[in-house]
């Protein structure tokens, strides 16, 4: 399959739009994320709170994809990379990756006309 061809079946999810202008990602480089970040930090008597995510830690890419998350992850609607759609959007958690797999076994016939 061509990258094309991944990219239109993945825009035929339900809960997957193309952008009409591009946006910044939403998505995060976890690589670059410290423990201080996210976590409480320092001496066991002098404890500070997290700093939260660090603008160095965001994607720096282009954002061409709307992904709208399960009500039960709290994420609500996000925009991302195609790196980052796929990784932390449509297989960010075990519920997401249920879902995409079950909505492309649902769906087989969209691989038949693809691969003719």
């Amino acid at each position: 399959m061509t990258i094309g061809g991944a990219h239109r079946r993945v825009e035929m999810l339900p809960w997957v739009t193309a952008l009409k202008l591009p946006w910044p990602c939403d998505g995060i480089k976890w690589s670059t994320v410290a423990l201080r970040d996210i976590f409480n930090y320092g001496p066991a008597g002098d404890r500070k709170p997290p700093r939260g995510i660090q603008p160095r830690s965001r994607c720096k890419k282009t954002a061409r994809w709307s992904h709208k998350g399960l009500g039960s992850e709290g994420r609500g609607t996000r925009r991302f990379c195609w790196d980052h759609l796929i990784s932390q959007g449509l297989f960010g958690s075990e519920a997401e990756e249920r879902r995409t797999q079950r909505w492309f076994a649902d769906h087989e016939e969209i691989r038949e006309i693809e691969e003719s």
